[in-house]
């Protein structure tokens, strides 16, 4: 910074043009800054968006499983919470109702409720 200060005083530039010439600069800086991360930002909100669709996908294509197979096997078990784990695992892709109805049901999972012994 010191040497093009140096190169600037060189050219008999005043002290008022100086500081115009670095207030440009830093604008330009500033700028570009602002326009990349805005840039990047949009680029992101995208690729979120797709991997949510991804995992919105997968999540109900291992609910689909699960409901296809005999509730008492272990792999209905497993189909079925790594359906609900693919929801609490990504809040950012899913409602808060949707986590919450995915907790629920990953609590009922993993605890389930003693059947009824008078029916």
């Amino acid at each position: 910074m010191h040497v093009a200060m140096l190169r600037l005083l060189r050219l008999g530039l005043t002290r008022q043009m100086r500081v115009a010439l670095v207030l440009v600069a830093a604008t330009i800086s500033l700028s570009s800054f602002a326009a990349g991360f805005f840039v990047a930002r949009l680029g992101t909100a995208g690729e979120v968006d797709d991997a949510c669709a991804m995992i919105r996908q997968e999540s109900t294509r291992f609910m689909a499983e699960a409901r296809g197979l005999d509730p008492e096997t272990a792999q209905h078990r497993i189909k079925a919470r790594t359906s609900l784990y693919h929801v609490i695992n990504n809040p950012e892709c899913f409602s808060a109702e949707d986590l919450a109805t995915a907790q629920a049901a990953l609590d009922e999972l993993n605890h389930p409720r003693p059947a009824d012994a008078g029916r």
